[in-house]
């Protein structure tokens, strides 16, 4: 209704907010792992604090340490392969990405373009030029 309101195309806002929508699963993926956990139930972070062994995550490597192929394999979302969450090993994986999650948000909530790359950041901006056009 608003576009109704502000006569504006509503095909072009429709495809905006796809824009949008795309863009938001994208940045969440690439930074936020939300491929691998968007099936999880955990209500917060802090609930896989038990299975961190504080392990440095500054050379860990999220893409091949199984998790994701653990998940995705099992056809159970974001359980892994036997079904059940008490694996260990798949628990603490589960663990850092949530603490990576956390730390990434602490050390970048001021100044989100200091984290994404000029590929991302350039999307961002082309969208929210457009945006500001038609608003």
């Amino acid at each position: 209704m608003f576009v109704v309101f502000v006569l504006q195309d509503p095909t072009m806002c429709t495809n905006l907010g796809l824009k949008m929508e795309e863009m938001i699963f994208n940045l969440a993926d690439v930074y936020f792992f939300f491929n691998d956990l968007e099936d999880c139930d955990q209500v917060h972070i802090d609930e896989t604090l038990s299975d961190d062994n504080g392990q440095d995550l500054g050379n860990y490597n999220f893409q091949s340490d199984g998790f994701h192929d653990a998940s995705r394999n099992s056809g159970l979302g974001c359980l892994p392969n036997s079904g059940s969450r008490n694996g260990i090993d798949w628990m603490r994986k589960l663990a850092f990405r949530y603490r990576r999650i956390k730390e990434i948000y602490t050390q970048n909530r001021s100044n989100v373009e200091g984290k994404i790359n000029k590929f991302h950041a350039f999307i961002v901006f082309a969208i929210l030029t457009t945006t500001n056009a038609i608003t």
